[in-house]
């Protein structure tokens, strides 16, 4: 067992002598371009011990006018001499006969190499800007910056511009007059810029710690767009789904908001205002998920599921006529008015000539159809066989069109009173409604080059008058949340006497919104909105804001009994007329029968008088 003990003694102390004279042959070795080679190669393999799963590329980018010295060529060199397992890639930002950077290519790198001898900052951040502005890197990625700038003002400068294209684990290089390395850092959450001492430099923790552990305090600008249940304001104080997780995530890391910017939802110039106030760095994120960015890269997905549903105004309730006629299309009732009055020629052909029962005339057979169509018996007796035959054909068919008639009709009655709805977007599309829509439905729309025709009945709104819209017969199309908030806690109209909801979504799509390319959180705050979902924290806070905002709308209005089932004096009118004509002609008939007696008892007595003249 003491052997056991001796030996594993042994194989540290000799693991420790190996690891001490490496790092102090590689201090030794200070000659010329070569001590920043090596120092490179050093943090390369440092950073390859965090991750021993796989060994990530190295970006190797040259930004150089004149080429004064070799120390690109030395640190790519030594990069594929020494750290043989990581891929290299090598751009110049100047020779146009190089390969562009392809971002898709560096978004995973390990390490982003710079190595520039601009003297001019316009110029550095003018080629930067080109390949790295608003584009995302992995919280991982490491950047280091190699310069022969020696001034503070310099320095600072070049950490500005890399801090607003979003780097934050990032180092400079430079040679010193005596040949000796010197790497500065900067602290964005602190604002500090400071040098790495000659110990420090071969510690890999210290040289690029976690800076996304500790906040310190920072204070992130915040540009404050309304839109309910993501970030709104409630009792006179700014709370929402999209503020309260992102606060839960600056109190775990120390951090704050400040809201420094607002614009209001129903402005035309939104997008950019937004752009601008991201640009400018006046604003670094924004919680509101209905804008659109174009080309923009720096998103945080929600996983809550949307997508664009559409108002379509009511149409005209369906008067009596309409009832009494649209269980049949104009063909059916074609037909069997065809068939009634032919059956009832032949009836009387078939009737013999010295038959002159009432029941045997084709008004009267007319009648007797009808009633059965309408659930009445026929009384029909004394006809012959084949008059028989062709009674029975006639009352099957009236029969079977009577039922079917009697059954659509009190359907149609009781449930459907409004006129004829769209169930899908493609038959909404081929009407010729026009559209109030909103602007990222628009845009979307417009780019997929799809319902070209649609597009020109288009209109973007801000601000949607729900009451005028109907009026005006415009149909509404908006985000599936947006349109389900004015359903529910529109207090100025009730949307849904006006309109009706088209079934299915169109273009379902996951919610996200956007962080200034400034912003360096992407891929921590996306980690935590996942864990939020994932945990179920995100769809209690929607039914608490769904559930609070329901009960600000109870206590203000008294709802009642929906009494849309009763039948109105509009549905039920015809046969009131039906019967006042009935009432006229009957009258008009006596009023007849009236003078035709009076003129005939008038002729009667003079035919009577002339009569007695004559005797």
């Amino acid at each position: 067992m003491k052997m056991l003990i001796k030996f594993v003694l042994c194989c540290v102390f000799l693991q420790f002598r190996c690891s001490f004279a490496a790092i102090s042959i590689l201090k030794a070795e200070t000659s010329g371009n070569l001590t920043i080679p090596k120092y490179i190669s050093f943090l390369v393999n440092e950073n390859n011990k965090q991750d021993q799963t796989h060994n990530y590329d190295v970006v190797l980018i040259r930004l150089e006018l004149q080429h004064q010295n070799d120390t690109f060529e030395n640190i790519r060199e030594e990069l594929l001499k020494v750290n043989r397992d990581n891929p290299i890639l090598t751009f110049d930002l100047f020779d146009e006969s190089q390969p562009k950077v392809q971002f898709p290519q560096i978004y995973a790198a390990s390490f982003i190499i710079i190595v520039t001898d601009l003297t001019d900052s316009a110029l550095f951040y003018q080629k930067l800007s080109v390949e790295f502005y608003n584009k995302t890197f992995s919280d991982s990625t490491k950047f280091g910056l190699i310069t022969s700038k020696k001034s503070s003002k310099s320095m600072k400068q070049f950490f500005t511009i890399l801090d607003y294209l979003g780097f934050i684990n990032l180092i400079i290089l430079r040679d010193d007059d005596d040949h000796q390395i010197k790497i500065y850092t900067f602290n964005k959450f602190g604002k500090i810029i400071y040098a790495i001492s000659s110990e420090d430099r071969w510690n890999f923790p210290v040289v690029f710690p976690d800076r996304l552990k500790n906040l310190n305090g920072y204070q992130f600008p915040m540009l404050f767009i309304e839109e309910y249940s993501r970030c709104t304001i409630v009792n006179d104080e700014i709370d929402g789904i999209n503020f309260r997780v992102l606060k839960m995530f600056m109190n775990k890391y120390n951090g704050a908001m400040s809201l420094t910017a607002s614009v209001n939802p129903a402005d035309p110039q939104i997008s950019i205002k937004i752009q601008n106030y991201f640009s400018k760095n006046l604003a670094g994120i924004s919680l509101s998920t209905s804008v659109k960015l174009s080309d923009w890269k720096k998103w945080i997905y929600t996983y809550d599921e949307n997508g664009y549903c559409a108002l379509i105004p009511r149409p005209p309730r369906l008067t009596f006529l309409h009832f009494i006629l649209t269980p049949f299309d104009g063909l059916s009732w074609t037909f069997m008015i065809i068939s009634i009055v032919v059956c009832s020629i032949f009836w009387k052909l078939l009737t013999r000539s010295y038959n002159y029962l009432k029941s045997n005339s084709p008004f009267f057979f007319i009648f007797g159809v009808i009633a059965n169509f309408l659930g009445q018996s026929i009384p029909f007796r004394n006809s012959r066989r084949i008059q028989k035959l062709l009674l029975q054909l006639c009352v099957l068919m009236t029969f079977i069109m009577g039922n079917a008639y009697q059954s659509l009709i009190i359907a149609s009655m009781s449930t459907s009173r409004d006129g004829r709805k769209f169930n899908t977007w493609q038959e909404m599309f081929s009407s010729d409604l026009t559209y109030e829509v909103g602007e990222i439905f628009y845009v979307s729309l417009k780019e997929s080059g799809d319902f070209p025709d649609v597009i020109n009945r288009m209109n973007v709104a801000r601000e949607i008058q729900f009451e005028k819209l109907s009026l005006q017969n415009v149909a509404i199309i908006l985000r599936c949340n947006d349109i389900q908030t004015e359903i529910d806690y529109n207090k100025d109209v009730d949307v849904m006497k006006h309109f009706y909801l088209l079934p299915g979504k169109l273009t379902p799509f996951i919610e996200k919104f956007a962080l200034a390319p400034s912003n360096p959180l992407l891929g921590i705050l996306q980690t935590n909105f996942n864990y939020i979902f994932e945990s179920g924290i995100r769809q209690y806070l929607e039914r608490y804001f769904q559930g609070l905002r329901k009960k600000n709308v109870d206590d203000i209005t008294k709802f009642i009994i929906n009494e849309d089932y009763l039948l109105t004096m509009n549905d039920v009118y015809g046969i009131f007329l039906i019967l006042v004509g009935g009432y006229v002609v009957s009258f008009f008939v006596f009023i007849c029968e009236l003078i035709w007696r009076h003129l005939k008892k008038i002729a009667n007595s003079k035919i009577r008088a002339n009569q007695e003249r004559k005797i």
